[in-house]
C-alpha cells in the first residue's frame, strides 16, 4: 500500500493508534524503548491486514530516528503474515524487549568498575536501570548528568536516580568538559546503530564521546538493545536525523535569526570502547553480526 500522509492516515486508524502517534510526536512518550513498546501496544486491537498497514504507516511517521519502533512494527506484521494473532504477537515483542532489558541491566551492572563515578547524557531507561542495579550492589558512588537542552531530559534522569538514593550532580551541557574529570567512565544510551557501527543518540553525545575518549582518556560506553539496528543502512540508505521545532530552543528569536534544533548526532565507532547489549559486552563493529544472530527477522526484506 502506498504510504499516505499522517493527516490522512489519522482519519483512518483506531483511536489508540492516533493517540499514540500524537504522544510520540510531541515527546509525551520518549526514549527508544518506551516509544517502541507503546507503538506496538497500540496495535493490539487490529484484526485486518489493511488496518494493520495503515496503523504501522502512521506510527512510523511519528518520529524518523526510531529504528527500534520500526523493527517492532516489522515484527508484528511478519508474525501476522505467518498466521499469528496480533495480540499474541504484541505480547511476544514485549517479552523480547523486556528480556533484553533484564540481560543488559545485569551485564551492565557487572561490567561497571567498583565505586564507579559515571557521567551520562540525556535520559536512557537502560542506563538508568544499570545504574540503579549497580547502586544496589554497592558498586556505584555517584552520577553526573547533563541537563540535555533544549528539553532537559537529563533532569528526568537526575530525579529518578535521586529517588533511588543515588547521589547526582547536574550540570549544563557545556560544563561537562570540566566535570568529566570527576567521573571514571561515560555511559549513554542509544537511539540508532547503523550498519557502519555509528551511534545515533541525543545531540551532544558525539561531543561527550570525543571528550571522553580523545581528550580525557575515559572509557565511553553505550548501553543498547540490538533491536536498535537500522537495517536499511546496510543498503546505503542514510538514517534521517530528526530536526525538531526551533521554538523548543527559542520561542521568538529576533528578526533575521535562524534557529536550528537537530535532535540527534552521530558518534563514530572509534570513540566507543564497548557496547553493553543483550548479547554481551561487544565492540561496536560486532553489533550487526550479533544482531543477525539474535534477531534474524530484522534483516528480512530490507
Amino acid at each position: 500500500m502506498r504510504e499516505k500522509k499522517p493527516e490522512k492516515l489519522k482519519q483512518e486508524v483506531r483511536k489508540e493508534v492516533k493517540e499514540t502517534y500524537e504522544q510520540i510526536k510531541k515527546m509525551e512518550i520518549q526514549g527508544a524503548t518506551d516509544v517502541a513498546l507503546e507503538a506496538v501496544k497500540s496495535l493490539k486491537k487490529e484484526k485486518e491486514e489493511e488496518e494493520l498497514e495503515k496503523a504501522t504507516n502512521l506510527l512510523k511517521q511519528s518520529r524518523p530516528t526510531e529504528p527500534m519502533m520500526r523493527n517492532g512494527l516489522k515484527y508484528i506484521k511478519s508474525r501476522y503474515r505467518e498466521g499469528e494473532k496480533i495480540k499474541k504477537a504484541v505480547k511476544e515483542f514485549q517479552e523480547i524487549v523486556n528480556n533484553a532489558v533484564e540481560e543488559i541491566k545485569e551485564k551492565g551492572a557487572t561490567y561497571l568498575p567498583e565505586n564507579a563515578k559515571v557521567i551520562t547524557h540525556c535520559h536512557s531507561s537502560l542506563v538508568e536501570k544499570i545504574l540503579i542495579e549497580a547502586r544496589g550492589r554497592g558498586k556505584l558512588e555517584k552520577v553526573i548528568v547533563t541537563e540535555t537542552r533544549p528539553r532537559y531530559q537529563g533532569r528526568i534522569t537526575a530525579e529518578e536516580l535521586s529517588d533511588k538514593g543515588i547521589p547526582v550532580t547536574v550540570c549544563v551541557d557545556s560544563a561537562r568538559i570540566e566535570l568529566i574529570d570527576e567521573a571514571d567512565i561515560s555511559l549513554v544510551g542509544a537511539d540508532v546503530i547503523t550498519s557502519d557501527s555509528y551511534l545515533l543518540n541525543k545531540i551532544g553525545t558525539h561531543e561527550l564521546a570525543l571528550t571522553s575518549h580523545n581528550i580525557k582518556g575515559k572509557n565511553f560506553l553505550v548501553a543498547t538493545q540490538l533491536l536498535k539496528i537500522a537495517p536499511m543502512t546496510l543498503k546505503g540508505k542514510r538514517q534521517e536525523i530528526e530536526e525538531r521545532d526551533p521554538k523548543e530552543v527559542w520561542d521568538h528569536p529576533p528578526k533575521g535569526v535562524t534557529v536550528r534544533n537537530p535532535a540527534f548526532d552521530a558518534t563514530p565507532p572509534r570513540y566507543i570502547n564497548s557496547m553493553i547489549t543483550e548479547h554481551g559486552v561487544i565492540h561496536p563493529f560486532n553489533a550487526i553480526d550479533n544482531a543477525r544472530k539474535r534477531y534474524p527477522w530484522i534483516f528480512n526484506q530490507i
